[in-house]
């Protein structure tokens, strides 16, 4: 059964690996980027940091938190007043027993009232609990960092940078991925060329042994003519066989990459481009746009915030805080039921913690900047070296098109030799392995430029633009 792609990715379920898709590059970088899991995995990491720089961002307002609390103490809590009462006794005491009172007050009823008065003083119990040994509270407090000296700045940068960090490296993972989908995707279309020309090796060894045999009936070679001819088929059947497990191979490998089963066949044709470009221009844009130093960018900034982050710490901590009681069960009347504040706090000694830790964050920093430079030195490496190889496989595709024309032309003299008993069973074998090689080697080199151009544009961070390259290149077939 034949399923068109992306149709048959449109059905629910996984294709059977039975099923033979024929599927061209774009549709596999569609599914690549719907489906690989690396892909996904780096868009989640960056979605992480997106909300994560929000959770910063609420370092800024204030926190208000609810709370509950029921406690057991070891004994209430007293308040003794017994010396108050100690010291007003006597006096009591002594003004109900004596003194003369103005006439127009009775003496009697003065010392009487002055009696009872020591009577209540006496029957009061002066040992008071302010506070029983079990009670629970539900507050709601609030807590505010007016001045932090820049920490929650810093924070809030990092968390920022972080972002861009995470952005970079999905850039990054997806040029991978694109590098790695042309690499198979490629591959297996190589892979199934290979087949053709080792079946077409396969068959022409197949008519070759058919002419030995009735060369050899007819007397016109040996035995031993014939004996290499079947020799020879079996060799081409062997290769036939190895090419055919080295394609399913691959194709396997193009199965992991785009995350999906299926007996997939690409309808889309090696390439090649005979425009480069200038090498410089390759190396600016590198420069500008790789998703490995973008990364490595982005790292050195953050690094700058951790330096800001430790200088902070020489700063006091300004902030605002309160309490309101919302629910009390035994609490003490004497608590307020709110309170609210301004507090600071100051390290004034940490065992030059703070130094040491600002000479480390600046330490980092300098880590950074050295591995951007080995960095930058190595794109300009890889570039050049790529761009090279590119211009030196479009050489060798021309030069190889001319060994193609030797090498076929003289194979049909060959072939027609042996029928006219003039030339032997190797010379044929021998010429039509030197034409399949060529062939081979022909598309390699094809392949080859297709997997180095994926990989400049990966380091370049224009890894969307093979498709388009491709494209522009349509209507040369170059895999004769």
């Amino acid at each position: 059964m034949t399923l068109t792609v992306p149709s048959a990715w449109a059905q629910e379920g996984e294709s059977d690996a039975a099923d033979t898709v024929t599927i061209s590059f774009a549709d596999a970088l569609h599914q690549l980027y719907e489906a690989n899991g690396m892909i996904k995995m780096a868009g989640s990491e960056k979605k992480q940091s997106e909300y994560e720089k929000k959770a910063t961002g609420g370092l800024r307002f204030p926190h208000v938190s609810l709370s509950a609390n029921y406690v057991a103490m070891s004994d209430p809590i007293h308040l003794d007043l017994t010396p108050v009462k100690d010291a007003i006794t006597p006096l009591y005491q002594t003004l109900a027993g004596y003194g003369s009172f103005s006439p127009d007050v009775a003496t009697p009823q003065i010392r009487q009232q002055l009696a009872a008065g020591l009577e209540q003083i006496e029957g009061t119990n002066w040992i008071q609990i302010i506070q029983k040994d079990r009670f629970g509270t539900v507050d709601a407090t609030m807590f505010w960092p007016l001045f932090t000296g820049g920490k929650i700045d810093a924070a809030n940068k990092a968390a920022e940078i972080k972002v861009e960090v995470a952005d970079a490296k999905l850039k990054a993972t997806s040029a991978e991925q694109v590098s790695d989908l042309v690499q198979r995707y490629f591959g297996l279309r190589l892979a199934e060329k290979v087949v053709e020309v080792r079946r077409e090796v396969m068959e022409g060894m197949a008519k070759h042994l058919d002419d030995a045999r009735k060369l050899e009936a007819n007397g016109m070679i040996a035995a031993a003519e014939r004996l290499h001819a079947e020799v020879a088929y079996a060799d081409a059947e062997r290769e036939f066989n190895k090419a055919q497990r080295d394609a399913d191979l691959i194709r396997t490998s193009l199965q992991s990459t785009l995350e999906k089963n299926g007996n997939f066949f690409p309808s889309t044709s090696l390439f090649l481009t005979a425009n480069l470009g200038d090498l410089e221009e390759f190396k600016s844009e590198a420069l500008a746009n790789n998703p490995g130093l973008s990364q490595i960018q982005s790292k050195k900034m953050l690094a700058d915030q951790g330096i800001k982050k430790e200088k902070s710490a020489w700063y006091p901590d300004v902030y605002m805080m309160g309490t309101a009681n919302v629910y009390n069960k035994d609490l003490s009347e004497y608590m307020p039921d709110w309170y609210v504040g301004v507090g600071l706090k100051f390290d004034l000694f940490d065992g030059r913690a703070r130094v040491n830790k600002i000479h480390a964050a600046r330490s980092a920093k300098d880590q950074v900047e050295a591995y951007e430079r080995k960095v930058r030195f190595d794109i300009q490496t890889a570039v050049t070296k790529l761009y090279l190889e590119m211009q030196n496989d479009n050489e060798q595709y021309q030069s190889l098109g001319k060994s193609l024309e030797f090498a076929d032309e003289y194979l049909r003299v060959k072939n027609k030799a042996f029928q006219q008993g003039l030339a032997s069973s190797t010379d044929v074998v021998d010429a039509s392995l030197n034409l399949s090689k060529t062939r081979i080697e022909r598309l390699k080199v094809v392949y080859e430029f297709d997997v180095m151009l994926a990989k400049m544009l990966e380091i370049c961070g224009r890894s969307n633009d093979f498709e388009t390259i491709r494209m522009n290149n349509q209507g040369i077939s170059y895999e004769q």
